[in-house]
């Protein structure tokens, strides 16, 4: 069992001593309460938002460092309980009454600490980190492609698909048709998947492969520090001219869209909207089309929407050939349902719907008052 759920299997035991109900659980996997994590904490936040609108009145933890340990965070869980009457108990840190001064200054003093102990741990993993990359030595986790689960020894069929893949690149090819043919040869990526645009150019560019000099007989490869560049334990393949040419022909093979599809819907139809175009075989594409900003020369942009010719593993499944102007086609559709909502048959549709709805909540509330 691990140790996540064991925490929350305490916390319940918690809740039975204490005879509070649960009726939540919030947790933020994979993203540390520290003081130096930047990342969003979004359960975090929903706890705060559902303890002030009063969904919830106790909040249990495993320790006081398990919600968090930044003292600024500290000061909303004591707003928390100075305005709503929030209550916190914690299976393995003391509990104090946050609506008391005496309990204020025990949670301070805790998040104080906790914070300390946060930034000395941090202080000595990065100083780990830094001695093994001075060392040349491997920083662990997945099998780097190219090279066996110890990131030092060459497997050689990997390596070919490099090398040959790097002059490939600096030749010209774009990267479009080296996912294709990766993957039309069956030659995955270290853990086994698919090829796309993404990864491939994550791993070109990484430094690993690059010899740190080429004057060293051995020809040791580079570990890559954010100090800076060491000569790494493993081989490397390819020299640093080769490594720059090959940069450059990335830049030179860039397109001119702004980065990624758009989320959300910034886009009214991105995704919904089908390309009227006609494939190669003289069917019709209906493909989604999706919205991107495609970035002039004069530094404007056109944000319209386009037939998405291949899929994110290089294949084929549209004719990739349409554009749409996304203001003219939002106005068009926009007025076209707006239309549609004002004519007597929706609104004879609606009221129907909403009668429906009444009726439903009057049986509800009678079945209530009967219980």
């Amino acid at each position: 069992m691990s140790g996540k759920k064991k925490q929350e299997e305490d916390c319940r035991r918690l809740a039975d001593r204490l005879g509070v109900r649960v009726v939540g659980v919030y947790k933020d996997n994979d993203i540390s309460a520290s003081t130096r994590t930047k990342r969003k904490r979004k359960d975090y936040q929903r706890l705060l938002g559902d303890a002030s609108t009063g969904f919830l009145k106790v909040v249990l933890a495993y320790t006081t460092s398990r919600i968090t340990r930044k003292p600024r965070e500290n000061e909303d869980l004591i707003e928390l309980a100075e305005a709503h009457g929030t209550l916190f108990f914690y299976v393995a840190s003391p509990d104090f009454d946050l609506n008391t001064a005496s309990g204020r200054m025990i949670a301070r003093i805790l998040a104080a600490k906790d914070a300390g102990e946060a930034e000395e741990t941090a202080e000595r993993v990065a100083r780990a980190a830094l001695q093994r990359a001075e060392a040349g030595k491997f920083h662990g986790g997945g099998r780097p492609y190219g090279y066996e689960k110890d990131g030092v020894t060459l497997r050689d069929s990997e390596i070919e698909e490099y090398e040959e893949g790097v002059r490939r690149l600096i030749g010209g090819e774009s990267q479009t048709a080296m996912v294709r043919r990766l993957n039309d040869r069956g030659s995955l990526t270290a853990e086994g998947a698919l090829w796309t645009v993404g990864n491939l150019k994550r791993m070109f560019a990484k430094k690993r492969y690059v010899i740190y000099d080429d004057s060293d007989p051995e020809k040791r490869g580079t570990r890559e520090h954010q100090t800076g560049e060491y000569r790494a334990e493993w081989p490397g393949v390819i020299t640093r001219a080769e490594y720059e040419l090959m940069m450059a022909r990335f830049q030179q093979h860039t397109q001119p869209w702004a980065h990624g599809l758009s989320n959300g819907r910034k886009y009214l139809l991105s995704g919904l909207a089908r390309c009227g175009g006609v494939l190669a075989s003289g069917d019709p594409c209906g493909t989604a089309m999706y919205g991107q900003a495609r970035k002039r020369d004069n530094g404007t942009s056109q944000r319209r929407y386009r037939c998405k010719g291949l899929d994110n593993h290089a294949r084929q499944i549209g004719c990739g050939k349409v554009f749409r102007d996304a203001a003219a086609l939002d106005e068009f559709v926009t007025e076209a349902v707006l239309y549609r909502l004002d004519s007597p048959e929706v609104a004879r549709a609606l009221a129907s719907e909403q009668d429906t709805h009444q009726e439903y909540r009057s049986c509800h509330a009678v079945w209530n008052g009967s219980s």
